[in-house]
């Protein structure tokens, strides 16, 4: 192993000194060449458009932010996935180099895992995770939306016109009970002292759901109105954000159901391979001592 690690360094020291010979004899008739991080960076930003292009994917970008992965870009990923298997090959065949045995099941499963990783189409696995996790982000946004109608509900009823508070107070009140949706009514509250009414219509197509649509109508008139017409529209929508809710324990009852029978199913298929896995290896243990 030393031989190998002393020929390995002797053929890339050999490498560079080339490389820095050739250097020289190209820059022989000027007095100073120009420096290798001059030359490199100029190398890098030529490369830059190229780089761009590949990388950058607004379609994975929008999955992404859907998600609620908001630090992550597809830029990122995407460089930083094919900086990894590269730099896992590379240590694949540095440990083949010392070895002398080819890393095969090491190479098929960095290659299975790539093509895991991948996102290029809908039906990839990534792109079907984000998707998931998107979804159950919007799910998340839904609850707090109909908890966000509770509070104004509950509220309409103990407010007089004496003593009433704006839609955008009650908001920035209302904010510290949020997670999901918190930057959400942020941008609300923001968007309002530029825009008016319209900051309403922002948010429900923002959030992008039925529930945030209607929430968004009636809080826009609610900011228009009186007390009274307050309780008079919450009324009226009671029931429907209630059923919102019901829909909502439901889906979530019968995913939590499927996740149980897929736990339960995979724990009796675990114990059922170990009692084989015990049984094959007494067996064999048992051969062995007759012959």
């Amino acid at each position: 192993m030393l031989t190998t690690i002393i020929k390995t360094v002797i053929y890339i020291t050999g490498v560079f000194s080339l490389l820095f010979l050739v250097r020289e004899i190209y820059y022989i008739r000027r007095r100073s060449p120009p420096k290798l991080t001059q030359k490199f960076n100029e190398y890098v930003r030529s490369f830059q458009p190229w780089f761009k292009q590949k990388y950058q994917d607004p379609k994975l970008d929008t999955v992404i932010n859907e998600a609620g992965l908001s630090a992550m870009s597809a830029w990122a990923y995407k460089f930083c996935r094919d900086a990894g298997f590269l730099l896992l090959i590379i240590i694949l065949h540095v440990q083949f180099l010392f070895s002398g045995h080819y890393p095969l099941k090491g190479m098929i499963i960095t290659a299975i895992a790539y093509i895991i990783s991948l996102t290029g189409y809908n039906f990839m696995p990534t792109q079907v995770l984000l998707r998931m996790l998107g979804k159950e982000r919007k799910s998340e946004k839904n609850d707090e939306i109909v908890m966000l109608y509770m509070l104004f509900s509950n509220d309409s009823y103990t407010e007089t016109a004496d003593h009433f508070q704006s839609v955008v107070s009650k908001l920035k009140e209302y904010r510290r009970y949020l997670n999901y949706l918190r930057p959400d009514v942020d941008q609300l509250v923001f968007d309002y002292s530029f825009e008016g009414g319209r900051a309403f219509e922002s948010f429900g197509k923002r959030v992008g759901t039925k529930e945030s649509k209607m929430l968004a109508t009636i809080l826009a008139k609610i900011n228009q109105s009186n007390p009274e017409t307050a309780v008079d529209l919450m009324e009226q929508h009671y029931e429907t954000f209630l059923d919102f809710r019901r829909q909502r324990r439901k889906r979530k009852l019968r995913s939590n159901g499927y996740i149980g029978f897929t736990v339960v199913f995979l724990a009796i298929v675990a114990v059922l391979f170990a009692i084989s896995s015990i049984t094959g290896a007494y067996t064999n243990m048992l051969f062995t001592e007759v012959y």
